[in-house]
């Protein structure tokens, strides 16, 4: 990659940056179906505290850890520069 397409990366993601809690429907209240991050990827699945919450706050759970993982990914440069490329490419990226 040469420092023009560099720059022009930096450009776009200061311009459109990734914001991942936009991505999640934090007005809604999660429903049953639908699982945000599995449950065995969560940080306190195998904890005693995990089976003492309740089904939807074990949904809210995932939902918030699913957006701090896309940070972090999106952080590292993995994520946040192959979205903008396939956008300024022309491509759906959602």
């Amino acid at each position: 990659m040469n420092e023009q397409e560099i720059e022009r990366l930096i450009r776009i993601s200061k311009e459109h940056p990734l914001l991942p809690e936009t991505y999640i429907p934090w007005q809604e209240d999660p429903k049953a179906d639908e699982i945000f991050l599995p449950e065995l990827l969560t940080s306190l699945q195998g904890l005693p505290v995990y089976d003492t919450l309740t089904t939807a706050q074990k949904l809210d759970l995932g939902r918030h850890e699913l957006v701090q993982v896309i940070y972090s990914y999106g952080w590292g440069g993995k994520f946040v520069l192959p979205v903008h490329v396939a956008q300024d490419a022309g491509y759906s990226t959602g």
